[in-house]
């Protein structure tokens, strides 16, 4: 039988072809995002895909895993999307909340957080997701985040909060000024991957006191309001999925300490793993 297995953070989609134990082809694309993008621009996204139309057609399932894919209509949605394109019946669409899980625990149970473009919490019980604290995205939420990470280094640069030494070096990195921000933010497509793009600014000086307390910040806001909630026992482990927890990995461990908690696994990529996955899972 041959598989795509799809995984869609804020940013970036990565697609596997499978067959039995096989790899065939390995691809990314902008991600696909339900909330943030129109219908168009994600089947855009959808008809550009690299794969060949013998390629299509041989594909018998689709395994979806996306980010804005936890509810039922989203789900709907996003496959009914992907049915233009994939004449398939046995399409799966789930969030990458759940995809996050299978990566890091597989049958497993186990409590999962991914720090991305987005931030996102759960309980896993080696099956399904069975508590999960709301996820209230980028504008209400999303702490510990790219997005968030984004967000606080444009208000402490604009607010003059932001020392001078790292101001200088952001006002080369920022592209325009603040109306040009703005417009980023409040008028163009996907502001939540334009803050997250911010966000690399913290990792390339993340050894300024300044940048390593906003970024703790984030990291003890997100335990708190996500993590603390499912009242995990002391020293249990907690694994994570995405750029902004690997990047920061020793300091979010250093996080975690101070609420009695251990950092599990870092996924960076998800594909790898979902792969393995359903290679072995029907």
């Amino acid at each position: 039988m041959v598989k795509l297995i799809v995984d869609s953070g804020g940013t970036k989609a990565d697609w596997t072809l499978i067959q039995h134990n096989q790899v065939l082809k390995q691809f990314s694309s902008n991600g696909l995002q339900p909330f943030v993008q129109s219908q168009i621009e994600i089947l855009q996204t959808i008809d550009a895909l690299d794969l060949s139309t013998e390629e299509v057609n041989s594909i018998e399932s689709i395994y979806y895993y996306g980010s804005g894919c936890g509810a039922v209509e989203q789900q709907h949605y996003i496959a009914s999307l992907l049915q233009t394109k994939f004449k398939v019946a046995n399409i799966i669409v789930k969030g990458d909340l759940l995809g996050a899980a299978i990566a890091c625990c597989g049958n497993e149970s186990g409590l999962v957080g991914i720090l991305g473009t987005g931030s996102n919490s759960c309980f896993y019980d080696g099956d399904k997701i069975v508590l999960q604290v709301p996820s209230l995205g980028f504008i209400l939420g999303d702490e510990g985040s790219g997005a968030n990470i984004g967000k606080e280094l444009i208000k402490s640069y604009f607010y003059g909060t932001m020392p001078p030494d790292l101001s200088d070096s952001f006002r080369t990195n920022i592209s325009g000024d603040r109306e040009e921000v703005l417009n980023h933010i409040y008028r163009k497509p996907k502001p939540n991957v334009y803050l997250a793009s911010i966000a690399k600014f913290a990792a390339d000086h993340k050894e300024h006191t300044f940048i390593q307390n906003m970024i703790a910040t984030n990291f003890n806001a997100f335990i708190e309001n996500q993590i603390v909630q499912y009242q995990p026992s002391p020293n249990n482990p907690v694994h994570f999925v995405g750029s902004i927890a690997f990047i920061w990995k020793d300091l979010l461990a250093t996080c975690l300490k101070k609420y009695e908690l251990e950092l599990g696994k870092i996924i960076t990529k998800p594909i790898e793993a979902l792969t393995q996955y359903h290679m072995h899972n029907e």
